[in-house]
Formats: C-alpha cells, sequence, structure tokens
C-alpha cells in the first residue's frame, strides 16, 4: 500500500500530517510515501542548473575512471560479476548513464574504496550529493521513458 502526496505539511508532517497520521495507525505501518510526479518535475526545475551540471560533472568522471583504463574496467566488471550484479557493465550514454550509476552505486563505492579514490568516493558517500542524484536519475529515467512512448 503506498501514499502520493503533494508534499505540503498538512500531508507529511511526522505528527500532524495525513502520513504522520498513517505511521503512528498500527494497520498502516509498512507503506511507502511518494511524492507526486508533477511536483517532482516542479522540484527538479527549481534545481540550479549548476548543481545538476555539478552532478553530472562528477557521475561522467566516475564512470571515466572505471572505463578509461582497460584494467580498471575489467576489474569493476568482475566486481560486478562477483556481486551478482544484473549488469554487467557501465553505460556511457548521458540517457542512460543516471540509472546505470544508481543501480550499481554499492558496487561502485566498494570498487573506488578498492582503488583508493577518495576523491570519487566522498561523492557517493554523501548524503546530499546521494539524495539530489537520486532524484535526478528517476526524474531522467521517467522523462526518457516518456519520450519512448
Amino acid at each position: 500500500m503506498s501514499v502520493t502526496t503533494d508534499g505540503a505539511p498538512a500531508m507529511v508532517g511526522r505528527k500532524l500530517g495525513l502520513i504522520g497520521h498513517l505511521i503512528a495507525d498500527s494497520h498502516f505501518r509498512n507503506f511507502h510515501a511518494y511524492h507526486c510526479i508533477i511536483h517532482q518535475q516542479s522540484l527538479c526545475s527549481k534545481m540550479k542548473h549548476d548543481e545538476l551540471d555539478s552532478l553530472m560533472k562528477v557521475v561522467v568522471k566516475i564512470v571515466n575512471f572505471v572505463r578509461a583504463n582497460a584494467l580498471n574496467h575489467r576489474q569493476f566488471r568482475a566486481l560486478l560479476s562477483e556481486y551478482e550484479s544484473n549488469y554487467i557493465d557501465l553505460w556511457l550514454s548521458r540517457g542512460k548513464v543516471l540509472t546505470r550509476v544508481n543501480n550499481v552505486i554499492e558496487e561502485l563505492k566498494l570498487f573506488l574504496r578498492e582503488k583508493r579514490k577518495d576523491d570519487l568516493l566522498v561523492h557517493l558517500e554523501s548524503p546530499v550529493f546521494l539524495c539530489r542524484f537520486a532524484f535526478l536519475a528517476n526524474i531522467t529515467q521517467h522523462l526518457n521513458t516518456s519520450q519512448a512512448n
């Protein structure tokens, strides 16, 4: 069961909002709360261009680090295989790279730790970066899917 809201305090407040009341009710403890896609797009449009640009630059740097060196690329593919990932590689197209990186983010963290690439790893361990990144990946995937249909 899930609930989709517009993000208004009356809806999402921890104690007084609808979501808070549902969480407090023992019958509704295991549900998902979502933010309406129309409002997500509105929030996305409010993100500054430089924030989006810096996110993409970090993602491209990470992908380039993995793909630019044949040894790194083979080792990362082996890591994906070892962890029985649903993926065998990273994509290079910007349209799919956000989704793919999002889907293998834990494997990328392990790989960057092993390679001591702290300058890239710091982003993947930042809650603010991860939140913005997941949001951008989700919206991009949604827009790509709706354009394909």
